[in-house]
């Protein structure tokens, strides 16, 4: 059975607790948490923002390429087109890019959640709207979530 990107991103933000704890128990207690769940919905946005862009993209053979090793702060991603480089990436869930990106260089854009756009931010940074809503990643996750506190497994894969 294929692991559900919920499952797949639980295991990665939260390795330790699902080793000791198992994945019934960590999914449950990311539900109760908040700031857990913030980070959570932040990590399952990347997955899910860098599969929709990649898909809506490929007959123009641009896509988006994560970062296999968090070596800058400021970028999730790359961005190539036709192959070769066309920009960093930050993804975020942030409906306020400002305050959170500080080390953003003014040639990274931005990707947040679809209809989170904030009506004033700082002149350099680009930002650009995500295809998947904020209320899309949220009923991905809680669902996910859910079926895996329940039963240890979840289908929600796309």
């Amino acid at each position: 059975m294929r692991k559900s990107e919920v499952e797949k991103v639980l295991r990665r933000t939260q390795s330790r607790k699902v080793a000791k704890f198992g994945i019934e128990k960590t999914a449950s207690d990311t539900l109760e948490n908040e700031g857990t769940l913030i980070q959570f919905l932040g990590h399952l946005f990347e997955i899910m923002d860098t599969q929709d862009y990649n898909r809506t993209n490929a007959d123009r053979n641009r896509k988006i390429v994560p970062h296999s090793k968090h070596v800058n702060p400021g970028t999730d991603a790359i961005r190539l087109r036709d192959g070769k480089f066309a920009g960093a990436i930050q993804q975020t869930i942030s409906s306020d890019p400002r305050n959170n990106h500080r080390k953003l260089d003014g040639k990274t854009t931005v990707r947040i959640p679809k209809g989170t756009v904030p009506k004033k931010h700082r002149k350099p940074t680009r930002i650009e709207e995500s295809n998947i809503s904020r209320k899309q990643l949220e009923k991905r996750a809680k669902t996910g979530l859910t079926k895996l506190a329940r039963k240890g497994e979840s289908n929600e894969c796309a």
